[in-house]
């Protein structure tokens, strides 16, 4: 024993509802100890989870609320506010994130809370919300801003703490968790298990992210088998696919190699693959040490939350491919202020108020007639390129753009 003492003044204890009041006194009277609620948070952290989640992390939406409230809306412009959002808001639950699975409810809310601050113009107004949350939340290369998608990154929070668990299986953590929920096998394929605690329920959702996405790096002492082990860098199964091999067939992969000299058997796996598949098992390089895993989606086979996160991204949103996709990293790639950038962004999804998008979402206005012409629709190409005034404006700037007929489509 390390012989040190309890801290009386930075300790507590935590008594079941059940326990009469009585014992609680005298329980915390002969250790000392002062008794705290199980609402109590450790290390900013909820000390417990109630049977209703929402109320274990409503404090995530307080601090929200607060933090918007006290910016002055008014003062800011979208671009200020984008920063603000990815600098502060998307930061607020990353902590939580990181050891705990949000409910559907909780992320809704703070995707609703950081919508309502980028679109509203005065604060304690309601203001339309001219695009989804969802499409901000896409890449700057996929028409969005590039704002945190809560789900999203909740997942690839956890599945940090998933790969720490099998990248250092003599951690503390990881002994710990083996013991009790997955003693005979491994972290991959452990199955359900009776009265899970609220944090191992968490990592398990993080674990389904890159069960898909991980293969292992093979190492002498492997006692893996040839199918449906993800061990080859080859997607999307990382194993060799086809029949299973007849019972005569060697099925370990450890088979197949010399354990001493960490050299492949080339002749013998020449004999019992194909071409391609033995050229693809014979570049696998053989550890010295246990088996490793490997994230495929970083160049040096380490997870990242980055990364993570854009395949988590990926399988809630997947991206509708198109033969001619709009390069809207373009808008990014120009050297103006970000206010400007921003607002080619609105111009070019079609989400400036003009009096024909005013209409499309039935806001009560006397004509969709341009007021400065009086006579065509006022749209964003008509506004900004074809209208008399815009053409004058054209015409005498130094500004290389095409002529009222051949305006550019504002078509996304």
């Amino acid at each position: 024993m390390s012989g040190q003492q309890v801290n009386s003044s930075k300790s507590a204890i935590m008594l079941s509802k059940h326990t009469p009041d009585h014992t609680k006194t005298a329980i915390s009277s002969i250790l000392s100890i002062t008794k705290t609620n199980f609402d109590e948070k450790y290390l900013g952290l909820p000390a417990t989870i109630n049977r209703s989640k929402q109320s274990s992390f409503e404090y995530i939406i307080s601090k929200i609320t607060s933090i918007i409230q006290s910016w002055s809306s008014k003062f800011l412009s979208r671009a200020g506010r984008t920063m603000l959002i990815k600098a502060v808001l998307n930061s607020i639950p990353s902590y939580t994130m990181s050891y705990f699975h949000i409910s559907d409810t909780i992320c809704d809310h703070i995707s609703r809370l950081c919508s309502q601050f980028w679109w509203s113009s005065t604060r304690g107004k309601r203001s339309i919300h001219w695009l989804k949350w969802t499409q901000l939340c896409k890449s700057f290369k996929s028409g969005g801003l590039g704002f945190r998608d809560c789900r999203a990154q909740n997942l690839a929070l956890l599945a940090k703490q998933c790969w720490r668990i099998m990248k250092y299986p003599d951690s503390l953590l990881s002994r710990t968790l083996k013991g009790r929920y997955f003693p005979y096998s491994e972290f991959m394929n452990v199955e359900n298990y009776n009265n899970p605690s609220g944090g191992w329920q968490s990592i398990i959702k993080g674990r389904d992210l890159i069960h898909t996405s991980i293969r292992w790096n093979i190492g002498a002492r492997t006692t893996r088998t040839l199918h449906d082990q993800p061990w080859l860098p080859c997607e999307p199964l990382f194993s060799i696919s086809g029949p299973q091999p007849n019972p005569l067939q060697p099925t370990l992969i450890s088979d197949f190699f010399d354990r001493e000299i960490y050299m492949w058997n080339t002749q013998m796996v020449q004999s019992f693959f194909s071409r391609s598949v033995a050229d693809l098992i014979l570049s696998v390089e053989i550890l010295p040490s246990a088996d490793q895993p490997h994230w495929h989606y970083s160049s040096n086979g380490e997870y990242t939350v980055a990364s993570g996160y854009k395949i988590a991204l990926s399988k809630m949103q997947p991206d509708v491919t198109s033969p001619h996709p709009f390069p809207w990293n373009n808008i990014w790639k120009l050297k103006v202020p970000l206010k400007i950038k921003t607002f080619l962004w609105r111009l070019l999804q079609d989400s400036l108020p003009t009096r024909t998008t005013l209409q499309s979402r039935h806001v009560p206005i006397p004509t969709d007639a341009c007021p400065i012409c009086k006579h065509n629709p006022e749209d964003e190409k008509h506004l900004f390129f074809t209208c008399p005034l815009a053409s004058r404006v054209w015409k005498i700037s130094l500004l290389p753009i095409p002529n009222r007929q051949a305006a550019p489509s504002m078509e996304a």
